[in-house]
């Protein structure tokens, strides 16, 4: 007897992830490896800064101690992201807490094919 699987359900989904009032220009953004959040750069002030955002929200939340991040790429259990900022990758808990400097950031670094332990 053959059994058969049921297909799995493949969208496309687009969206528009426009900059909170106090900023502009939405810039780069990376996708949790869960699926569930974005985490997106916002220029306040003309400063870069680090944004997260649930899929099914309309809110978003700055986090703290982000100031010029670039290159952000998540962890791969989606609780933390990784940035550069000021030739320092760092990482930050996105359930809060303080930023950590990993080290010395090498010039150039792009941050989405590295692996972050």
């Amino acid at each position: 007897m053959y059994i058969r699987r049921p297909v799995p359900d493949e969208r496309l989904v687009s969206f528009v992830v426009p900059p909170p009032e106090s900023g502009s220009n939405v810039g780069s953004a990376a996708i949790s490896p869960d699926g569930r959040t974005i985490a997106f750069n916002v220029v306040v002030d003309c400063k870069s800064h680090l944004y997260i955002r649930e899929l099914g929200s309309f809110t978003e939340r700055r986090l703290n101690g982000t100031d010029e991040a670039q290159a952000a790429f998540w962890s791969p259990d989606s609780r933390s992201i990784a940035f550069t900022a000021n030739d320092k990758l760092k990482k930050v808990d996105v359930g809060g807490g303080a930023v950590q400097v990993i080290c010395d950031a090498p010039k150039g670094f792009s941050g989405p094919g590295a692996v972050m332990a």
